[in-house]
């Protein structure tokens, strides 16, 4: 807890909280990679990880509707998936669990970020080899998610709303993008912001794209999603 503690407070401009808490997970957890994703107004949206790879990870589970990032997002536990290849994870997780193969995913850790009996978000730890996480890796993954759910909480303490840039650094330009697409796909089709964002989510799915890059080509205007 000390060396979380440590690692999570200091002071480094350069680096945004949510990095700094996707290095740690990465170190404590024994994971290929770490993805944070932040609920904000009343959604999940994939904010930053240690590599963009495992951030779009996050993402297509939650255009899918099915995923450990997305069922923990509502749990009160981690949520583990040991093999994607193993019929149990087909079984729970069938889309998401042939994207994550095909991605060289095999196995990972959803650790829910929850202050009572609000959800904050989700920490993801994935990994390349088909393995269970060990006791004391579980373990530090839970104290560092509880932790980490403390420091988020306090950035957003006093704000009538919370100050993302400061939180996750340039990942709140991504989220902008987003929102700037949905608007402008919303304006064209004559549809609501939610309606527009289902049919980028749905395209970026279909084409195995990032969403970020979806959204791109829209504000680009590069990308027609006519009806």
């Amino acid at each position: 807890m000390l060396k979380i503690a440590q690692m999570l407070t200091k002071t480094d401009e350069s680096t945004s909280l949510s990095k700094r808490i996707c290095s740690m997970g990465r170190e404590i957890t024994g994971a290929d990679g770490v993805s944070l994703s932040i609920s904000l107004n009343h959604a999940l949206t994939s904010e930053t990880g240690s590599d963009n790879e495992f951030a779009f990870l996050d993402e297509q589970q939650f255009t899918f509707g099915e995923g450990p990032t997305f069922d923990a997002s509502t749990s009160t536990n981690p949520v583990m998936a040991n093999n994607f290849m193993s019929n149990k994870d087909k079984k729970t997780w069938p889309i998401f669990s042939s994207l994550a193969n095909k991605r060289g995913i095999h196995s990972m850790t959803a650790f829910p970020l929850r202050i009572g009996n609000s959800s904050l978000g989700v920490l993801s730890a994935y990994r390349k080899k088909e393995e269970v996480i060990s006791s004391d890796e579980y373990i530090d993954g839970i104290a560092l998610s509880s932790f980490a759910s403390n420091l988020l909480i306090q950035q957003y303490a006093g704000d009538t709303e919370p100050n993302i840039e400061k939180i996750l650094g340039q990942s709140s330009q991504d989220q902008s993008l987003i929102h700037l697409a949905s608007g402008m796909l919303a304006e064209k089709l004559n549809i609501s912001i939610i309606e527009a964002l289902v049919r980028i989510r749905a395209h970026a799915y279909k084409t195995d794209l990032p969403i970020l890059e979806v959204a791109s080509q829209i504000v680009e205007r590069k990308l027609n999603l006519e009806r």
